[in-house]
């Protein structure tokens, strides 16, 4: 079979002639002629040496936005911030203050305001707003106006109220129902399941009620602002006959008394919500805890017929007072507290003292003639006998007067020198000169 070799063929690289690139003529730069002006004034640009530039940097929006929305979310956090500082110095939040505002506001008839309802049972002052209760209506009105705020019929039998800053409770002492109200609404209503003792509103809306108990001798329940239960205590051997919330509605205090052995033993219980165990407890042999006050955030103190003890609400150090006579009036305040003490078989010789909030007596002063009703604010006090208001001051002395109709059975504040005088029907304004 023949063989086959390859053969080498050697490749020889022809230039490939462009018929394009090839015909066209370079001439040299120094020789090059210019068809027209236009073309020498950009060839005389070009051949120019380059000058430097300035590098301008445009900015765009990126950056103002940027600071734009830091300068929005300091604002949102500002006010989100004055908002909770402002819900915290509330009593029972932004929207409820509103609502007390605007029921509080404007003008009305002036004085003299009539009371419906039949024969006046009592009546409070919470700040700038007095609320009056008779056999069928609770009626609030403003202190220096006399405009009508609020009327809700109640139907209760023995009808009694404790306030707090911005809300009440109606109850009938006895009865199962209650309600809770602030200024523009009734906000709660419902029933116990046995017979009410007692009731207490703190400053934040939480609520004590003190009832019987069907095991127990009494017992006590406590509810959150929006009526929820929250805490309840039972009282054995032991009848509850006051109680006594703190302004952060953490803490509990109550009296309660029983007989033993032909004499009275009575008992104080301070309680925290999350224990069935007392964090204080002190008995009182041979005398009876009439009631219970708190004038102020850090204390609160126990009133018996002859003597007052004042208790710090953290600490429970205790200091007490004695007199001869026995306690008739209870007045307290922020700022100090205003107890009167009295004779039954003299009834025109009275004794006003005033205590600092740490329970140390600041004054003393006595009171020639029968007293009727006090009140007292800041520091003024107002004392209602017969048909005469005098005002003294917190050192005891007389500051001025004033004189009011027959019938006058309430005295309360309304600046310094003016108080409002109610009668079973009515409220009127009058003067102190």
């Amino acid at each position: 079979m023949p063989e086959y070799k390859k053969k080498k063929v050697r490749k020889i690289r022809k230039d490939t002639k462009n018929t394009y690139t090839d015909e066209i003529k370079m001439i040299p730069k120094e020789k090059r002629k210019f068809n027209n002006k236009v073309d020498r004034d950009n060839e005389e640009i070009k051949s120019a040496a380059p000058a430097k530039k300035k590098i301008r940097v445009i900015r765009g929006n990126k950056l103002r936005n940027k600071k734009r929305k830091l300068i929005f979310l300091y604002i949102i956090i500002a006010l989100v911030t004055l908002l909770v500082t402002f819900s915290f110095c509330l009593p029972t939040g932004v929207i409820e203050f509103l609502q007390n505002s605007i029921a509080k506001s404007g003008t009305g008839n002036g004085y003299q305001s009539s009371i419906s309802g039949g024969s006046l049972i009592n009546a409070v002052q919470v700040d700038d707003i007095f609320i009056t209760v008779t056999p069928t209506q609770v009626s609030g009105y403003n202190c220096k106006s006399g405009k009508s705020l609020f009327n809700y019929s109640h139907g209760y039998e023995r009808p009694l109220i404790t306030t707090s800053e911005a809300r009440f409770i109606i109850y009938s002492q006895g009865e199962k129902e209650y309600g809770v109200y602030n200024f523009q609404n009734q906000l709660i209503s419902a029933k116990t399941e046995n017979d009410i003792l007692t009731a207490k509103i703190a400053r934040n809306g939480t609520f004590a009620i003190a009832t019987q108990s069907d095991g127990y001798s009494s017992e006590v329940a406590v509810y959150n602002k929006k009526g929820k239960e929250i805490y309840r205590w039972f009282c054995a051997d032991y009848i509850i006959n006051d109680i006594q919330l703190d302004d952060t509605g953490r803490k509990l205090v109550l009296s309660a008394i029983n007989a033993q052995k032909g004499s009275y033993v009575s008992k104080l219980y301070v309680l925290e919500f999350d224990s069935a165990t007392p964090v204080y407890t002190k008995t009182f042999e041979n005398q009876i805890l009439l009631n219970l006050d708190a004038d102020n955030a850090k204390s609160f103190y126990a009133i018996f017929e002859n003597r007052v003890e004042f208790f710090n609400w953290n600490s429970f150090e205790n200091k007490v007072f004695e007199t001869n006579k026995t306690f008739i009036y209870n007045r307290p305040s922020n700022k100090c507290s205003l107890l009167v003490a009295g004779q039954q078989n003299n009834k025109g010789n009275n004794t006003v003292y005033v205590f600092d909030k740490k329970g140390d007596k600041i004054s003393e002063f006595n009171v020639d003639y029968e007293i009727q009703d006090i009140a007292f604010k800041g520091d003024c006090i107002y004392i209602l006998s017969d048909k005469i208001v005098y005002l003294y001051s917190v050192d005891g002395e007389k500051v001025a007067e004033g004189h009011c109709t027959f019938g006058t059975v309430r005295v309360l504040s309304i600046s310094h020198h003016n108080a409002i005088v109610l009668t079973d029907n009515s409220a009127d304004k009058i003067n102190l000169e």
